[in-house]
């Protein structure tokens, strides 16, 4: 579930805070949050209503391409982060031929095991074809979600691939305030969203 406090932008509307404006006015609204809480000497979780809970899950975002990573820098690295407790891992794709981005994604999934998430993030790299083609290829893979797979705002595009795969498709990260959420979510776009409090309007 999204919850959304109203605060600064709540005038807005979809019109009037996209883009950068939407990342300026997410500095403003972070930044009244910091001033208050040092003021009252709490932190802002108290701010907003007290700590629901003492413990998330996080995942690892990383396995960045570099040169020659294959085979041992990169399953090295993949290897760490389980090592170090976390529940999942996340890697790009898109910046490969396809059959090379799969034969990553492979070797990552066997060197973490299939009780480690694993997650991949197109940043809007494929047409909704070639999405849905990649998706297939993989999934026998287990992936936990498809992030970004075309570009952020082409609704039909992901519609497109959220039907045809067998995993989540989350994004977000591009999106600016509630109401480009609100776009997305009522046709049933997206099955995680991903709002990033640096540009959807604030905390």
């Amino acid at each position: 579930m999204l919850f959304v406090r109203p605060t600064i932008c709540e005038p807005y509307n979809v019109n009037q805070a996209v883009g950068y404006g939407g990342s300026a006015i997410s500095a403003i609204d972070i930044a009244l949050w910091d001033i208050a809480g040092k003021y009252l000497n709490l932190p802002v979780n108290a701010l907003l209503g007290g700590q629901i809970r003492d413990k998330i899950a996080v995942y690892a975002t990383g396995l960045y391409y570099t040169e020659n990573e294959l085979p041992l820098r990169l399953l090295a690295e993949a290897r760490s982060y389980v090592d170090e407790g976390y529940l999942g891992v996340k890697t790009k794709v898109g910046g490969l031929p396809m059959a090379q981005d799969i034969d990553r994604i492979k070797a990552i999934r066997s060197e973490i095991g299939l009780e480690t998430h694993l997650m991949i993030d197109a940043n809007q790299a494929y047409n909704a074809a070639s999405a849905i083609k990649l998706g297939n290829r993989l999934s026998s893979q287990n992936l936990t979600w498809f992030e970004e797979p075309v570009n952020a705002h082409d609704i039909k595009a992901h519609l497109q691939v959220k039907n045809a795969l067998p995993m989540a498709i989350s994004g977000g990260e591009n999106f600016r305030t509630r109401y480009e959420f609100h776009h997305f979510l009522s046709q049933g776009a997206s099955d995680i969203v991903q709002p990033d409090v640096i540009n959807v309007g604030g905390i």
